[in-house]
């Protein structure tokens, strides 16, 4: 039920989550695709194959996209791809990377700096008339969201759910962000952050997702709270619903910020491309600015044959890179493209 689900490790810590536990023992069931970092199509589960088209290990810039076979059931949709990027956010003089010795337990000093790094996403999705962005990250204590005409729920609520679990509703705006903030303590007998790694200290700082989802202004938004009973822990999971009276397309572009203390990225925004197509093969191109001063171009695009104009400049491929800080280019990469 997971197919091209997104799972992010960053800082020696796992920045989401799955919810894998076996049936009967969660509510709502983990054998839901509602529950994964997945775009979900007409609100059914989606079982079937997939696997990687491309894959691009390039040094700051790591690229891949995948595509799902939709099942019989889904004989409505034409396509369903994923493409993601792994981006580092620079290079801080203070960060020291996280050796394959810290992650098998040898530690590492809690108050560390590791280096900052983001993803970006884009989910396609051709034909179905109701398409949802699902998201969750870690086990959380705390989850902060910008939406328009926020609303208490009573979603959460349901089944003895705790106080924790209340939910709300509300309205994309252009930017839409949420922040999860990981859980230091352990929730019944799950692992918060204390637990996962051995170097904890309760004097580092805390730990936050940032997801940021663009171009869904409008867009009707909710969570919900899944819950384990035979271990009594659950997380918080956000939705977002695009929805039409006739087959459509849905593109879903977004970056994932996992940080440790205070946000490393400044802004997001989309840059408009000329010529571009509505639909779930079109171009995205967005820029990200960080608050130490260097700017991110990204472009990803389902038609890498033509050659896409974005203000001032160019690009024709499946994915495209260019990093600039105060003394210009730093890195640039390209795939599947010319």
């Amino acid at each position: 039920n997971d197919t091209l689900d997104l799972q992010l490790h960053a800082h020696g810590y796992p920045f989401t989550i799955d919810d894998g536990q076996r049936s009967g023992y969660t509510s709502g069931s983990s054998a839901s695709t509602r529950w994964h970092n997945v775009v979900q199509v007409d609100d059914k589960n989606w079982i079937g194959a997939s696997w990687v088209r491309s894959l691009t290990d390039g040094d700051g810039a790591r690229y891949m996209l995948a595509e799902a076979v939709p099942p019989q059931d889904f004989e409505n949709v034409r396509s369903y791809r994923r493409q993601v990027a792994l981006l580092d956010a620079g290079d801080d003089p203070a960060a020291t990377p996280l050796p394959p010795s810290a992650i098998m337990g040898a530690g590492l000093p809690a108050v560390a700096r590791t280096p900052d790094c983001y993803v970006f996403d884009v989910v396609r999705v051709s034909g179905g008339k109701r398409h949802t962005y699902n998201f969750h990250a870690s086990l959380d204590d705390e989850v902060v969201c910008n939406v328009a005409d926020k609303k208490p729920s009573d979603r959460g609520k349901r089944e003895g759910f705790p106080a924790s679990a209340q939910g709300f509703t509300g309205t994309a705006p252009e930017e839409l962000t949420a922040t999860w903030r990981m859980r230091r303590d352990p929730m019944g007998t799950a692992l918060g952050e204390r637990g996962i790694a051995p170097w904890f200290d309760a004097k580092s700082p805390r730990k936050f997702t940032r997801l940021h989802l663009l171009g869904w202004k409008g867009a009707p938004v909710y969570t919900d709270w899944t819950f384990c009973k035979q271990w009594n822990y659950g997380f918080t999971n956000l939705y977002t619903v695009h929805e039409t009276e006739q087959d459509s397309d849905a593109l879903f572009p977004a970056v994932i910020e996992p940080y440790v203390g205070t946000p490393f990225i400044a802004s997001v925004r989309l840059l408009p491309v000329e010529g571009n197509e509505a639909d779930a093969s079109a171009a995205v191109a967005i820029e990200v600015k960080t608050v130490d001063g260097r700017t991110d171009f990204l472009f990803v695009d389902g038609r890498p044959e033509k050659t896409r104009r974005i203000g001032t400049s160019a690009a024709a491929g499946e994915f495209a890179f260019a990093g600039e800080d105060k003394d210009g280019l730093r890195l640039a990469t390209l795939s599947g493209g010319t």
